[in-house]
């Protein structure tokens, strides 16, 4: 299969071929996918190093991750190198809990001649640095600065997350993840909506993982006055919380409910189905890309964009500790 094969099929020249492999923003978005859709269709394969050479570009896109072990993030890279495939470039991605320090992270991926840079997330304090290797960036779970980013709404996701649970009637919610989060802004604004209170002892610090949840939840557990439900920094804390209930004798929900945030796949598939707020893989990824791209062809002004995307209550079965409201509202 060759371009001339392509330029043949969908009866346009081998330059506008030619261009459209290279993603050059000469060519319409529509001939662009017609042009890879054919590619694919035929099994085209180009000589990457020579198109490379003439482009000037690797066609690599680096990403920057926390960690794989995550399955939030696991998928999400998943979604990222799908959406960039769209565009004819390919994700290479170095977890930042492997390579161990943020910067040297960078520099290793800069030494493989990326185009990109997608940070998951960063620090504020990097970001000037980061600027100054005049690389095209995009950020997500970053919406403080001049910087372009797709970033998905945590506040409202801590606001529905707990409306949801004191619309059950629970009126004594813990929550685990500390008091510096959007997530637990979020939380306290709905508090405040319906004119309840929470006690430190109820607050916990850290959360993200299942010791975490588990280590959160006994000590939770073991309060002469606990709450009734607790909102967990993610659904792994979830999941770790929701043993530590299990352990105790005690049941989720009839005794307890317990709920998180991200939506992965296992908490589909527990004794008992997590409640939990999605996160939009997919969009966020076809977000970002959309924002990079055409960075790394010169086609954007330096005026900062950031995409907000709306997060999205999951209803299962965790969240269903309806308990007397008379009894709920006992201090």
């Amino acid at each position: 299969m060759t371009q001339r094969r392509i330029a043949q099929e969908l009866n346009i020249s081998i330059a506008t071929v030619s261009l459209a492999l290279r993603n050059s923003p000469k060519v319409k978005e529509s001939t662009r996918r017609a042009v890879l859709e054919c590619a694919e269709k035929f099994d085209y394969r180009p000589n990457q190093a020579a198109v490379s050479l003439s482009a000037g570009k690797s066609f690599t896109v680096g990403v920057l991750i926390s960690s794989l072990r995550h399955p939030f993030y696991a998928d999400l890279l998943n979604e990222i190198q799908r959406a960039l495939r769209d565009y004819g470039y390919i994700a290479l991605c170095l977890p930042t809990d492997i390579a161990g320090d943020y910067r040297e992270a960078v520099k290793a991926l800069l030494a493989r001649n990326i185009d990109g840079l997608i940070s998951i997330p960063v620090k504020i304090e990097d970001y000037a640095w980061l600027r100054s290797l005049n690389l095209p960036l995009v950020f997500s779970e970053h919406q403080d600065g001049e910087v372009d980013s797709v970033s998905v709404d945590r506040k409202k996701s801590g606001f529905i997350l707990t409306e949801h649970l004191i619309g059950l009637g629970h009126l004594k919610i813990g929550f685990l993840g500390g008091g510096n989060s959007l997530r637990f802004s979020g939380f306290r604004a709905a508090l405040d909506k319906h004119g309840l209170a929470t006690r430190e002892e109820w607050i916990r610090s850290g959360g993200d993982g299942y010791e975490n949840g588990l280590r959160a939840m006994r000590e939770i557990l073991a309060l002469p006055n606990p709450p009734t439900a607790l909102i967990c920094h993610n659904d792994l804390a979830a999941i770790g919380a929701m043993r530590a209930v299990y352990s105790a004798g005690k049941s989720v929900p009839d005794d307890f409910a317990v709920v998180g945030f991200d939506n992965i796949a296992e908490g589909n598939y527990l004794r008992s189905a997590l409640t939990t707020v999605e996160y939009p893989r997919a969009e966020i990824a076809q977000k970002l890309a959309e924002l990079l791209v055409p960075k790394i062809g010169g086609a954007l002004d330096n005026k900062p964009r950031k995409t907000i995307i709306e997060p999205r209550l999951i209803v299962r079965e965790s969240c269903g500790a309806c308990l007397n409201r008379n009894r709920l509202a006992e201090s």
